[in-house]
Order: C-alpha cells, then sequence, then structure tokens
C-alpha cells in the first residue's frame, strides 16, 4: 500500500512537473561523473526533484540508509541516442564506479573509493529518466563476484560524492574500451548462434547457424561454422584456421586455410553423417576492434568484435546496438556448449577455455570495515593478480587504513604453470613496502621501510564462473589472506573492481 500511495505521488509530480518550462541541457553528470549522449537535460525544479528523490529512497529503505543530493537527468529517448542500461553501466564502469544490481531491475548501488550512490534508469517511448542520489551510509547489499566485502557493517562516507571530471576522459558514445591491461583477454573459445523466427520457429521448423572461434596462446586461432536447417538435405561445416596479431585492442586475423564441407544428416537430426563434398573458400584477413562487456541484465561476458563492414566469416551485424557494427561472442558455459564437429576431427575441449581463461588481470577486496568512531574510519585490502601469456605473474597488494599513518604495499613477481584445471605459482621475489600517506590521503607519498618476505609456491585448483576466476586450495595462502567461501578465492575481472595504482603512476 505504502509503494502504490508513493507511485502515486511520483505521478502527481511528474504532472505538475512537466506543465512547468525549460529543462537546462547538460554533457556529464555532475554526481558521478559520466557522460551523457545528445540531447540530455537536468531537470531541476523542485516538485521533479523531490518526486525522483521518493522513487529513489523506495529503494534505500530496504537497507535503512539516507539518501541526499538528488541529480535529475531526463534523456532522450533509445530510438533517438541508442543510449541504454548496458551503455549506461558501460560509462560508469569507465569512470570507476563498481556496479551491484537491485533485486528491484531499476535501480543499480554505486561505489567508488569512499564514495556511494543509488540510481534509478527507467526507460519509455518518450524519453529515459536517469536518477543518481548519494547515499550518506554504505548499505548492506548483496555484492557479485570477487568484491564482496566480509565485514560490511554501515559506514559513514566522508568525502562527498561530487567530484570534478576530466571531461576529456569520458566516453561520449558506447565504443570499445580498450583492454590495454588485459588485452589477452580475448584467448579461450567464443561462439554466437542464430536461429530462424516468425512462422518456422513457431511450428518447430528450427533451425541454427552458430559460429565459434577458438583463440590460442601461441598466436594461432580456429574459427568453425556449423549450419542446420529443416530445408536443407544436408549439413554444412565451415572450418578455418590461421594465426591472429594484436596492437591494443586491435585484433587482426590472418587466414591460412578455409574449407566449407557439405555433410548428410545422421537420421535426418542435426547430428554429423558422411562427408558429402569439401571446397576451399576465399582467405578473408580483418582487423577488429574487440573489447570483453559485461550485460548485468543477462548476467553475461561477451567478447564484442567490431568492423568497418560485414565479413563473410562474422555474417551480419548484430541487432543488438551496445556497440556499433558488432558482432557478439559468448563464452563456453553449460547452456553454451562448444561445437561438436565430425567424429576423427579434432574437437576443441573445454579445458582449452579453461587453460586460456587465466590470462588477464584479476582482482577482489577482503575487507572494508570500520572503527566505531564519530566519524568512522575507512579502510580496505586489495589483492590483484595479472597473468601473462608467457607464463609470468605478478600480484600485488594494498593495505590502506585512515587510522595508520601509512599504506602498506606487497609486490610479488614469479611464473605459473598450467596442468589440465591446476595451476601452480613459482613465486621469484616477493617484498613489502611501508608507503607515507600524501596529505593524509589515499595517496602514496614517500617509501619509509621494505622487507622481503618468505616465497609461497602453491598449487590452486582453478575455473571461471560467472566472469570470475575461481581458485582453489586445502589451506589460506599468505598472499591470498582469508577464504571467500568455503576454501576457495574469488577474483573478478577488470570491469569489477578498480586496479591498484603502484607508486609512480
Amino acid at each position: 500500500m505504502k509503494k502504490i500511495f508513493l507511485l502515486c505521488l511520483f505521478c502527481a509530480f511528474v504532472t505538475v512537473a512537466h506543465a512547468q518550462k525549460k529543462l537546462t541541457p547538460v554533457t556529464k553528470s555532475a554526481l558521478t561523473g559520466i557522460g551523457l549522449p545528445n540531447g540530455s537535460k537536468q531537470d531541476s525544479r523542485i516538485l521533479s526533484v523531490a518526486a525522483a528523490a521518493t522513487i529513489l529512497e523506495m529503494e534505500s529503505n530496504k537497507t535503512n540508509t539516507k539518501i541526499q543530493n538528488t541529480e535529475v537527468l531526463v534523456l532522450a529517448p533509445a530510438s533517438v541516442n541508442k543510449f541504454n542500461k548496458d551503455s549506461l553501466i558501460q560509462r560508469l564502469t569507465v569512470r570507476s564506479w563498481r556496479i551491484t544490481p537491485s533485486e528491484d531491475n531499476n535501480y543499480l548501488w554505486l561505489q567508488k573509493d569512499t564514495r556511494v550512490a543509488v540510481a534509478y534508469f527507467a526507460m519509455s517511448t518518450k524519453q529515459m529518466d536517469l536518477y543518481f542520489a548519494e547515499a550518506i551510509s554504505l548499505p548492506v547489499i548483496p555484492t557479485q563476484g570477487a568484491n564482496t566485502t566480509s565485514n560490511q557493517s554501515k559506514q559513514t562516507i566522508v568525502q562527498p560524492a561530487t567530484q570534478p571530471v576530466n571531461q576529456a576522459t569520458e566516453l561520449q558514445n558506447s565504443q570499445p574500451i580498450p583492454q590495454t591491461a588485459n588485452n589477452l583477454s580475448f584467448l579461450g573459445i567464443w561462439s554466437s548462434s542464430s536461429s530462424n523466427q516468425g512462422y518456422d520457429a513457431a511450428n518447430g521448423m528450427s533451425g541454427y547457424i552458430k559460429r565459434q572461434y577458438t583463440f590460442n596462446q601461441d598466436g594461432t586461432y580456429q574459427f568453425v561454422i556449423k549450419t542446420f536447417s529443416h530445408y536443407m538435405n544436408k549439413l554444412l561445416l565451415t572450418k578455418e584456421s590461421g594465426t591472429y596479431q594484436v596492437n591494443g585492442n586491435s585484433l587482426t586475423i590472418i587466414p591460412q586455410k578455409s574449407v566449407m564441407e557439405d555433410w548428410t544428416k545422421k537420421d535426418g537430426t542435426d547430428k554429423w553423417g558422411t562427408r558429402i563434398s569439401s571446397q576451399n573458400r576465399p582467405l578473408e584477413k580483418v582487423t577488429y576492434q574487440f573489447t570483453k562487456h559485461y550485460f548485468s541484465g543477462i548476467d553475461e561476458w561477451d567478447l564484442v568484435l567490431q568492423a568497418d563492414k560485414i565479413t563473410e566469416r562474422d555474417g551480419p551485424f548484430s541487432s543488438n546496438t551496445v556497440f556499433t557494427n558488432a558482432w557478439y561472442y559468448k563464452s563456453i558455459t553449460a547452456n553454451n556448449l562448444v561445437v561438436e564437429l565430425p567424429e576423427g576431427q579434432e574437437t576443441y575441449q573445454q579445458n582449452a577455455t579453461n587453460n586460456l581463461s587465466i590470462i588477464g588481470s584479476w582482482g577482489k577486496s577482503n575487507s572494508v570495515s570500520q572503527v566505531n568512531n564519530r566519524f568512522g574510519t575507512y579502510s580496505y585490502v586489495k589483492y590483484q593478480y595479472t597473468f601473462n601469456s608467457n607464463g609470468t605473474y605478478s600480484f600485488t597488494g594494498k593495505n590502506y587504513s585512515e587510522q595508520y599513518d601509512e599504506t602498506l604495499l606487497t609486490k610479488e613477481n614469479g611464473t605459473f604453470t598450467i596442468n589440465q584445471s591446476s595451476i601452480t605459482i613459482n613465486p621469484q621475489s616477493r617484498v613489502i613496502e611501508a608507503w607515507s600517506k600524501k596529505n593524509g590521503a589515499d595517496n602514496w607519498n614517500q617509501l619509509k621501510s621494505s622487507q622481503k618476505q618468505a616465497l609461497e609456491k602453491v598449487t590452486y585448483q582453478f575455473t571461471t564462473v560467472d566472469g570470475s576466476l575461481i581458485l582453489q586450495t586445502n589451506k589460506e595462502t599468505v598472499r591470498d589472506g582469508r577464504f571467500s567461501t568455503g576454501n576457495s578465492y574469488s577474483y573478478g575481472p577488470p570491469a569489477t573492481f578498480t586496479a591498484i595504482k603502484l607508486p609512480g603512476e
């Protein structure tokens, strides 16, 4: 009943607000610093702000959290600027906001350093409503992946939410985010499927085309297409292999061999029967722009490839407009299996994906706590791995607290080896440094002391689950700290954590 009353109150406010004149054009959000699409306006009228605050309080009240400084933004509809929730998440991620979805799909909780905010986003055919508000205290809400905090009691926020924005570095449209720190994140197996629609699908005449890339650590790739249709008395199989080159977030595919094969249908199904014929295909060298993108609505990480024009290999561009001129390839999961090749031909196993999926950067925050005083004291412990394709790794740990005069920095380097689903960490150097704080804040100032630490060789069982790296071992390690859950550690990919900046960076 209370919710219905609040919604009615909101409608009344909106009715009055729309009767008033003039909204202020804006290009960015003052509270979050994100760039806004063309045609965006800020509504600072009292009734509009009050109505938006009421909507946001419906979410914050669930965790007894107070909000302030409500920002009301009105955006043109998606049909005009191609902006949607994924675009919003992408821009927040670029500005280093850590995002936690709410049970209500219209809300997002945001955290950046000591700043916390709540967002509301709603789309309609006429306009999009985007509201932000600053949280006075940190709510206890479910978190995802590696950044779950272990002692997340209610915490006073001591830093204002509004910060200066360098708009020159802001993302002005939904383009790929360069994966400079993780530019081998495409390694592994990725696939996309398309099926027939309309009358055929409604009457059980389903068919599909499944495309699949396998990017190997040695600079080679394989590509396959399987085509099945009730209207054809055969199956089509395309097989391509070659090499690839990476430059920043550009990926160049250089095919060396490409063939298309016709196969009979086994028992009239989509199972391979007998090969009928085979013919060579033209070799198509293409340079793509690539990124890994997280779609929160379906909790899925995709490899996004973009090119200037449609390719024979990838087919028509996707209808998804988060990225322009793009194809979206999903990682291999229990619900998205690899293409089964005909018996006797090489099949790219799930293990290949698992072995390669560890390459890149992964991070987690073990704790966010407070000292029980009048204003609250903020502290955190961060851990971060970077696994390189040449078999080396680096590990960084940062321990910060407002209560202490020094910040601790752990640096470790070494090599790793993989055997199926096991990874062995072989450290070669490990030091812990104590740094003074610049102006008493969370900044590196001067190195006060440094000491070597014991090297800890550990073998983990590893896998990737929902985009996070899971490391499992029999007992807790000095390197990783307390288990995230059970006897395992959970590390999230780059979009889910703020990378540790080393002194001098």
